[in-house]
């Protein structure tokens, strides 16, 4: 099995990158895992131009968005980590999705064609705003849903989200969460 995790968040140790990095700890003797810091990454902004459509592939000069592509359709199971920022994803994840829609769906004719059936993900996201003010449209269930159209789009089924709510306040509460996922992947993997 291969595992990409996807870190969106600007924070190299902060919730998120915590929460990942327990995930990549715990698949690395049942996966072959592979981690990515978006923001290092230069990935530059769709433009657009819809020739992906018909390509199958973005048009733009080679970056990291080609590679990641790859890597997306070479992986079982995709993490997505990130934090919720407006309701939404942060800008660098945003944009490797704009980049991938080839990767994630094409259209023939009339019909979409879901590119990534039978693959499994992980919505990993963090919020400053407490429970349940967190699970408002304008907070994580914005960012959670606009993840699971995209994966939807593609075929792929989510199978876990874990949304931190209040997340200055993550040191008091890692230990619960961090058993949280153990018993998930122990159950699921």
């Amino acid at each position: 099995m291969k595992t990409l995790i996807l870190n969106g968040s600007p924070r190299k140790s902060g919730v998120t990158a915590q929460i990942l990095g327990h995930f990549s700890d715990l698949l690395q003797t049942r996966s072959e895992i592979e981690n990515i810091y978006l923001y290092a990454e230069e990935i530059k902004p769709c433009r657009g131009c819809l020739k992906c459509r018909p390509d199958k592939t973005c048009i733009l000069p080679h970056d990291a968005a080609h590679d990641i592509a790859f890597k997306i359709n070479e992986s079982d199971l995709l993490i997505f980590g990130f934090p919720t920022y407006w309701g939404n994803m942060p800008g660098p994840l945003k944009n490797l999705f704009d980049r991938c829609v080839p990767v994630f769906e094409y259209i023939e004719g009339f019909q979409i064609k879901k590119m990534q059936k039978g693959k499994k993900a992980i919505i990993v996201t963090s919020s400053s705003a407490p429970f349940p003010y967190n699970q408002l449209p304008s907070q994580s269930r914005g960012a959670i849903r606009s993840i699971k159209t995209i994966l939807n789009a593609g075929g792929i089924e989510t199978i876990r989200v874990v949304n931190i709510a209040n997340s200055k306040n993550f040191d008091q509460k890692r230990a619960s969460v961090f058993e949280k996922i153990n018993h998930f992947i122990n159950w699921k993997f």
